[in-house]
């Protein structure tokens, strides 16, 4: 016959707070096919395996293999409810039973402060229905506080789908042995308790419990963000490659087609004194083909060419592009860099002012020296309210997973140089003003020479 002791009820109640707790980690991840089935079918085995797990001893050792053996049942289990690898399940378990752990010590703490006699014997041989009911309701309220705070804080930054797989095999194993510490050092402290309270061996125990509760839980994420970062930067180093790639091809492709053209002019010209073709077809074919050529040079050759590219395809869609600009100013950032930052800058504006009507499609580029500093703003209208995050614009294409990448981009690009980016939005006109320390061969006094005009 099954003994009904406080143990026993706590096994059940631990099991209930762990499958909680792990999936407030897990739900946004993929999960298999019937998933509703698998999910039902490994909660009734656990609580089937929990509730015939036999209690052969009352001690700390035998209670810390129980308990470890509960935790191994729900990695088991969580590979079997989600498409995920194994380290992704052993992130979401090892966070799950972290935030347990802690609502359990804390709650283990407020029991044993507050005197509530039974509460605090949850691990003890002595009958389930000498437990004190003002405990359970504070186990219950603990509990939901501490999900609550660690969900906000910590489970929503898991994104859907998300890989969550930590690579160094050594800081995976370390934060498994964390948690295996964890179980033993807790059950030792409880059976410790029981013996003989030491009020202060007890708190200094519990908190070191707490922190490696706390320890576990902010390496992991710690990690996860450490891998986000550099996802990012990959793609980051991805786009200036192939930003690099195309640069080249552009430049080729517009100087053959320069090439091209300056033959043909002379060609027309041959044709206009044979007089076998009307001037004013002459004319407008010249025009046509001088279209990359007209454009002016603002000092600088990678300027020139993100221009050119984008101008055709402003002028295409009735976007007007204004600039003001000491293009050789911008001489002692490396062509490839002032080609993506450029591209970056005019292709973010484009697409905002694309979706204006044809009277507000400007777009307005200033560069020049001021001082010490090179002053570069950008200024086109926008429609409704420009949301920031961490003083960077939010992109509104749906898709926010693959986009957002050319602003952090163009942020690499002036921190690289020492300088400054900011972004604000106000009346309906979106600002990007960045400030570069300019070397001292720039830095010449009086008013810059600067080339002005439009693509229209």
């Amino acid at each position: 016959m099954l003994q009904v002791s406080s143990l026993f009820l706590y096994k059940l109640l631990f099991m209930v707070n762990l499958i909680i707790a792990e999936t407030l980690f897990l739900f946004r991840l993929n999960k298999k096919k019937h998933y509703a089935l698998r999910f039902a079918g490994c909660t009734a085995f656990s609580f089937a395996f929990v509730f015939f797990f036999p209690i052969l001893y009352y001690s700390a050792p035998y209670i810390s293999f129980m308990f470890s053996a509960f935790f191994l049942l729900t990695l088991l289990t969580t590979k079997f409810c989600y498409d995920i690898n194994w380290r992704s399940c052993l992130f979401c378990t090892v966070a799950g039973y972290s935030m347990q752990h802690l609502a359990s010590v804390l709650y283990d703490l407020v029991v044993t402060l507050g005197r509530f006699d039974g509460g605090a014997r949850m691990y003890s041989d002595a009958a389930a229905s000498s437990i004190n009911p003002i405990s359970l309701m504070v186990m219950l309220e603990v509990y939901a506080l501490v999900y609550w705070c660690l969900f906000h804080l910590l489970g929503k930054k898991v994104k859907r789908n998300e890989d969550l797989s930590i690579k160094s095999p050594s800081l995976l194993m370390l934060l498994t042995l964390t948690v295996l510490v964890e179980i033993v050092l807790n059950a030792f402290v409880i059976y410790r308790k029981y013996e003989s309270l030491d009020m202060v061996y007890y708190l200094a125990a519990a908190i070191t419990n707490v922190i490696c509760s706390v320890s576990v839980l902010i390496m992991q994420f710690e990690l996860l963000l450490r891998k986000t970062l550099e996802h990012e930067l990959d793609i980051v180093y991805q786009m200036w490659h192939q930003e690099q790639k195309q640069f080249h091809i552009t430049k080729e492709t517009i100087d053959l087609i320069n090439m091209k053209c300056h033959d043909m002019k002379h060609q027309i010209h041959s044709i206009s004194k044979a007089a076998a073709i009307d001037p004013e077809t002459l004319k407008g074919i010249e025009e046509t083909i001088s279209i990359y050529d007209s454009i002016v040079k603002t000092g600088n050759q990678a300027l020139d060419i993100i221009i050119a590219e984008k101008s055709l395809y402003c002028a295409k869609n009735d976007i007007f592009v204004s600039y003001m600009i000491d293009g050789e100013k911008l001489n002692f950032i490396s062509d490839t860099d002032v080609y993506s930052l450029f591209g970056n800058l005019l292709d973010n504006a484009i697409d905002v002012v694309l979706k204006l009507e044809r009277d507000q499609r400007v777009i307005g580029i200033t560069i020049k020296a001021e001082g010490e500093l090179l002053s570069i703003n950008s200024h086109n209208y926008c429609s409704g309210e420009v949301q920031m995050v961490g003083g960077l614009p939010v992109t509104a294409k749906e898709n926010k997973d693959y986009h957002g990448f050319g602003v952090k981009s163009m942020v690499m690009i002036v921190e690289k140089y020492g300088g400054n980016i900011t972004f604000d939005a106000k009346d309906q006109v979106f600002n990007l003003n960045i400030l570069l320390p300019l070397p001292a061969k720039w830095q010449i006094p009086g008013a810059p020479e600067e080339q002005r005009g439009f693509i229209a």
